[in-house]
């Protein structure tokens, strides 16, 4: 179950804040990746570990969000994300 699956706070400000703890731990080379209409796929980014650089990726994994939360919510909208 997914609590407070809702937000007024705008993906971009989320996406900002994610960064922020992101460089605050260490991470470089942030990138974020958009699918062909503009929904961001995922971000990757590099973090030094134990002497190498290591490579991430978080994928955004939208459409499970939305089947989590399509049966509580009518009036999601994946393309609003």
């Amino acid at each position: 179950m997914i609590k407070n699956y809702t937000s007024a706070v705008p993906i971009e400000r989320s996406i900002c804040h994610i960064e922020n703890k992101l460089v605050a731990h260490g991470a470089k080379d942030i990138i974020k990746r958009y699918d062909s209409i503009g929904r961001l796929e995922s971000i990757c980014f590099i973090i030094f570990v134990s002497g190498s650089n290591v490579s991430f990726k978080l994928p955004a994994k939208i459409d499970a969000c939305g089947s989590s939360t399509d049966e509580r919510n009518s009036e999601y909208d994946i393309n609003r994300i």
